[in-house]
């Protein structure tokens, strides 16, 4: 949804990362040219590029070591604590997204 609303023109870079993950099977690791990549269009590094969409997303900062298991693009609701946000009451985009609906205007 951020990629979608606020990133559109990585769009194509997600949905092709995307792909690549699911077809992977497994945990993909950014290459060195990927890293170059995040760092020239976000101004970040990797992990921070990712700690950013994922505290974006959950409402917390999680740490390098779970950062280290996410792929760049990859979709926050993927991430295997997303369900534990939701079930302990944390917050997510998700309660962002009903709240922005219910309001009038």
């Amino acid at each position: 949804m951020y990629i979608r609303l606020v990133r559109g023109p990585l769009l194509p870079f997600y949905e092709e990362a995307l792909k690549s993950f699911v077809a992977s099977g497994e945990e993909a690791r950014a290459t060195l040219a990927e890293e170059r990549r995040v760092l020239q269009e976000t101004g970040m590094q990797l992990v921070e590029s990712l700690a950013l969409g994922m505290a974006m997303a959950v409402f917390s900062v999680l740490p390098t070591s779970e950062l280290g298991k996410i792929s760049y693009g990859a979709d926050p609701m993927a991430w295997s604590g997303f369900k534990q946000q939701v079930k302990f009451g944390n917050g997510t985009f998700l309660d962002f997204k009903l709240g922005c609906k219910s309001r009038p205007g």
